[in-house]
């Protein structure tokens, strides 16, 4: 983490109507409150910020981290004073000190009583970077932080960074230089940072909305990102990275109607058995070539029909390949009659034009066309 210049904060905070406040009727949540929360790694308790006033009179005022069980429980939430911006690192809490310029990041003693006891030490001094800290997020491997970073001036935020820390767990202050120091490229004001559980990837919002990217693993600053960052909402704000399933809370899709049978087929006149024709399906030589096609007696390619008619093949090239321009030039004809279904033999020759280019038409794709009636098929070969 690097120096910044500091600037005055004077942040504003929105009067928030909240029955489950025990210092009073109203509470106003603190800027910083208003992003810090976190669940237990089983999601059996809650910790958040509160900034309380009470009635008249006298007025007192109070901030600081309620923790209390995840349920409809009636109890008051537990108090830990002192202790502003929480979040849970297993079932410690992981906070900020109680001060309008908050420098000092703090770690709950390790305790079973956790997350509920009131004993913390400071684990991280971020005075040598020159900015408030808004609030910290650990990965729950223990392996990488995310610490924003801001400052306000008359009421606006006018700078906001997120720095992402390689440390070695919460019980041992991290190491300098460090493998990861880094702040994020965003977009503007950066914040609300949140890591996967393995330290693999981070979300924040900044000014181009809320991002994602791979979690970077050098020390090179800006953060070169393990990924490109995506924006998953342009809109959005207050991301958190967990594992719960979001489809779960999803309601069920719509029961989608099984389509109708299909309709059965209308016999077509004249067609033997009744059954709809087939086109007709053309085999050819598996090497055909431009000489065979010049010769006289051209080249035999069987032809499958369906039922009687007049059977023609076509044979065509690009018109660039004979040096003119245009539509696709016939060099090759062929016809028959097919007496009953079954397979007709018709000899392919090269046409008048064909014959006279048949050395441009060595390596030419030639696409052959077979029709009987109102049906037909292609098939595009190489002339060797």
């Amino acid at each position: 983490m690097h120096e910044a210049p500091v600037n005055e904060r004077n942040r504003p905070a929105p009067w928030l109507a909240r029955r489950d406040c025990p210092e009073g009727n109203q509470a106003r949540r603190s800027g910083s409150g208003a992003r810090s929360h976190g669940g237990g790694p089983n999601g059996s308790h809650l910790v958040y910020g509160y900034s309380n006033t009470s009635g008249c009179c006298p007025i007192s005022f109070g901030r600081g981290t309620y923790v209390r069980p995840a349920t409809n429980s009636a109890a008051n939430p537990i108090d830990t004073s002192s202790q502003t911006s929480p979040s849970l690192f297993g079932s410690r809490i992981i906070s900020l000190e109680d001060s309008s310029s908050p420098r000092f990041i703090n770690v709950q003693d390790a305790d079973a009583g956790n997350p509920y006891t009131t004993d913390f030490s400071t684990w991280l001094d971020t005075t040598p970077v020159g900015l408030d800290v808004e609030g910290v997020d650990v990965a729950a491997d223990g392996r990488l932080a995310a610490i924003g970073f801001e400052t306000w001036n008359g009421g606006t935020q006018t700078l906001g960074k997120i720095a992402v820390l390689a440390i070695q767990g919460v019980d041992q202050m991290p190491t300098f230089p460090a493998a990861v120091d880094c702040f994020l490229p965003a977009a503007g004001i950066a914040r609300d940072a949140s890591l996967a559980q393995d330290a693999g990837a981070i979300a924040w919002k900044d000014d181009g909305g809320v991002k994602v990217a791979g979690s970077p693993t050098t020390a090179a600053d800006p953060c070169v990102m393990g990924s490109v960052p995506v924006v998953l909402s342009p809109t959005g704000t207050h991301p958190s990275i967990g594992g719960a399933d979001a489809a779960a809370f999803l309601p069920a899709p719509p029961v989608t109607p099984p389509p109708p049978p299909p309709s059965p087929a209308v016999p077509s006149p004249g067609a033997p058995g009744g059954t709809a024709p087939r086109v007709p399906v053309m085999t050819i030589p598996a090497r055909l070539t431009a000489k065979a096609l010049a010769a006289r007696r051209g080249v035999r390619v069987k032809v499958k029909v369906s039922g009687p008619g007049k059977v023609a093949v076509t044979g065509t090239v690009p018109a660039r390949r004979l040096g003119r321009r245009g539509k696709p030039v016939v060099v090759a004809r062929g016809k028959g009659v097919a007496r009953a279904a079954g397979t007709l033999t018709i000899r392919l020759r090269l046409t008048t034009v064909g014959r006279k280019r048949v050395r441009r038409l060595k390596g030419a794709r030639l696409t052959l066309r077979v029709v009987q009636g109102s049906r037909s098929s292609r098939k595009v070969v190489r002339l060797r």
